[in-house]
């Protein structure tokens, strides 16, 4: 089946075209890219590029982030799908606008071509009410609009597929219980048994959860209110800080990411690595407590390739629990598929499905 995946990302997008599972010169990336950009004039070079290459999609998965509790699995782009989309603008002003632009744009570029929405929430709908909310009454968190719900569940999915199926090859026979830590720009970490999430690190907005490339992470609420009052700054300056000049960024005062860290043996870099061991540390801790214990940890994202120094130094600090538990299965594994792939994957299937159930009714 030919693909189309646009991934519409923070500052670029990029787009990928799959024949049977295979990427082709076709795919590219537009940096650049957000909420001032036209959906139809990115539509036009897309569709020149695959005519250049003579392919045509039969199916275009475009990616958006969140999803609320709206859609537990891809949806097709229709009335319904689009108006449950447009009621989650105040969640994602940035995203949801660009996302539906660029809907409209594909409808109109390519004629006729199914598009269907996958969403990173998605994987997270199942997570227990407990890991969902806030204490905060009810009415500020205006029904299910403010509660956790993790940022990258395709690639925590994926990844919790591909360990589990390698560990029930070995003979295990129970739901994995599996911590997934998703290196990206923002990272996150989820605990999954067998593949129902129990645990995110990710939350409402941006500020939750593990220091990223340039966003800080956990933090104290009342250092916002103290940035404000004591140094005059409004909520933009405040949220442009936080979200784009901290985490790794902002600790070495330079533009960096969590995969040049972990691949460099400056100093200053030892000392945000040390650090973020130690928030990852903390995050097993939670997951073990959440799960009931843990039998492998596995790494996804663009920066996976840092998870052969993560792995081995997170498990010397659980020594313990290989003790007690006495298992060889208890070590780290790596995922190192790209989203747009898996989403390709994503959206066969879903496709798949959807025509066995049209004929199965009709």
């Amino acid at each position: 089946m030919n693909i189309l995946v646009i991934n519409p990302g923070g500052r670029a997008l990029s787009y990928y075209f799959y024949s049977d599972g295979t990427p082709l010169a076709a795919s590219a990336k537009i940096d650049n890219y957000g909420i001032n950009s036209a959906g139809i004039g990115v539509m036009h070079r897309i569709k020149r590029a695959l005519e250049n290459a003579s392919i045509e999609p039969a199916v275009i998965a475009l990616r958006v982030s969140c999803g609320g509790s709206f859609f537990t699995e891809p949806a097709v782009m229709d009335e319904k799908s689009l108006a449950a989309l447009k009621r989650l603008i105040p969640k994602a002003p940035f995203h949801i606008p660009m996302v539906l632009d660029l809907a409209a744009a594909a409808k109109e570029v390519f004629s006729g071509t199914e598009i269907i929405f996958i969403f990173e929430a998605s994987f997270f709908t199942a997570m227990p009410v407990r890991e969902r909310f806030y204490a905060i009454s009810p009415e500020i968190m205006h029904g299910d609009e403010i509660q956790r719900l993790g940022f990258h569940g395709i690639l925590h999915e994926a990844a919790c597929r591909h360990t589990a199926g390698r560990i029930h090859t070995h003979g295990f026979k129970q739901a994995a219980k599996i911590l997934s830590i998703c290196l990206e720009p923002r990272p996150e970490a989820a605990a999954v048994i067998g593949l129902r999430p129990v645990m995110a690190t990710g939350g409402s907005t941006p500020l939750e959860g593990l220091p990223g490339d340039n966003s800080c992470g956990d933090l104290d609420p009342g250092i916002i209110i103290k940035l404000g009052h004591e140094l005059g700054w409004g909520p933009e300056q405040v949220n442009k800080v936080l979200t784009s000049e901290s985490g790794v960024s902002g600790m070495l005062k330079r533009r960096a990411d969590i995969g040049e860290v972990f691949a460099s043996n400056a100093r200053d870099c030892r000392l945000v690595q040390e650090f973020f061991l130690y928030r990852l540390l903390l995050v097993c801790g939670a997951a073990i407590a959440a799960m009931g214990g843990m039998d492998r940890i596995v790494f996804s994202g663009r920066y996976c390739a840092a998870g052969k120094i993560i792995g081995p130094r997170l498990l010397s600090k659980l020594d313990f629990m290989v003790k007690n538990l006495n298992e060889p299965r208890l070590r780290w594994d790596i995922m190192d598929e790209p989203v747009e792939k898996i989403m390709a994957e994503i959206a066969e299937t879903f496709m798949i499905e959807r025509q066995t159930r049209t004929a199965a009714i009709s």
